[in-house]
């Protein structure tokens, strides 16, 4: 043995009777923590870390973006979108293509209005509480209609 190769656990004690203590502090700025080191020589350090973003944060999409799909999504519905920013190269946060489902979520989680209809479309009315309905054939749309 040389003297140089410790255990681990011989180098956590020879550091503990290095250190006087240890106190740790948010940094200035969002993510950081400041790591101020008292050694046993009366001498400070102190050190800067920045922490990892959180998978939330890591994944959310910026507010320029979401403007973009609030505008897009006057004319186009979600699958246009999704082919629309596929075409320009784009990625979702996480790196891959981007779906129609992916839209709706981002239209759904920030309040977007989808495209309005287009005059003389016949939809289900809202207040009318579309109703499923289950007949021998499969399943059946009761509600009422508005123009």
């Amino acid at each position: 043995m040389d003297g140089f190769d410790h255990q681990p656990r011989d180098r956590k004690r020879m550091l503990r009777l290095l250190i006087k203590d240890i106190t740790l502090a948010t940094g200035p700025k969002p993510k950081q923590l400041q790591v101020h080191i008292r050694w046993q020589g009366g001498a400070t350090e102190t050190l800067t870390v920045h922490l990892r973003s959180n998978r939330a944060d890591a994944v959310r999409y910026s507010p320029a973006f979401v403007d973009e799909v609030h505008t897009l999504a006057q004319y186009h519905d979600d699958r246009e979108i999704a082919v629309l920013l596929a075409r320009d190269g784009r990625k979702s946060a996480t790196g891959k293509p981007f779906t129609a489902s992916m839209i709706s979520w981002i239209r759904f989680k920030h309040g977007i209005p989808g495209p309005s209809a287009p005059p003389g479309t016949l939809t289900v009315h809202p207040s009318g509480g579309p109703t499923l309905w289950r007949q021998s054939g499969g399943w059946s749309i009761i509600g009422s209609i508005r123009r």
